[in-house]
């Protein structure tokens, strides 16, 4: 995954420098346990089935974070399904990338946010549909609320807006 970002990021000097910062303040994940990891469907990304395995399994693991919404769907399926599952992520903090967007707005304020993400706005489609030159606060929070909503739908236990 770092090294992914770093690719993504190469042209643009202050996000790559914003990146090395924020990698000196986070952990690599332990390993996940293999029999957990039978547990999930194989049609989810495997690095979303680690990070489930490992917030499952690891009780000091309290946050994890995907932008994988065919994942948080699934998961949201399976926890229909197992309640200790369903007990467990909603015991924890799961975001996406709209909850967080929605909170970074909160914490640093529209203009800052928006002023930051127009760098890579062509990364993402929900960015797209949410930031640029000519949005206004309140269209990128219904914008960004409208997909949030969208996977909590089938993902309930997702951190809200």
């Amino acid at each position: 995954m770092r090294f992914m970002l770093r690719k993504k990021l190469k042209a643009d000097a202050a996000a790559l420098a914003d990146l090395e910062k924020f990698l000196l303040q986070v952990s690599d994940l332990p390993a996940a346990d293999i029999n957990m990891l039978a547990l999930f469907p194989v049609e989810m990304d495997v690095g979303e089935r680690q990070m489930l395995a490992i917030l499952v399994n690891t009780p000091e693991v309290e946050h994890m974070v995907t932008g994988d919404k065919r994942a948080l769907r699934l998961i949201g399926s399976m926890c229909a399904k197992d309640p200790a599952l369903d007990k467990r992520l909603n015991q924890a903090r799961v975001d996406c990338l709209e909850s967080i967007m929605l909170a970074l707005v909160d914490a640093f304020g529209f203009d800052a946010i928006n002023a930051k993400v127009l760098r890579g706005l062509k990364s993402d489609v929900v960015l797209q549909a949410s930031f640029g030159v000519k949005k206004l606060e309140g269209n990128s929070r219904d914008s960004l609320t409208h997909y949030l909503n969208d996977v909590r739908s089938d993902a309930p236990f997702l951190r809200g807006s």
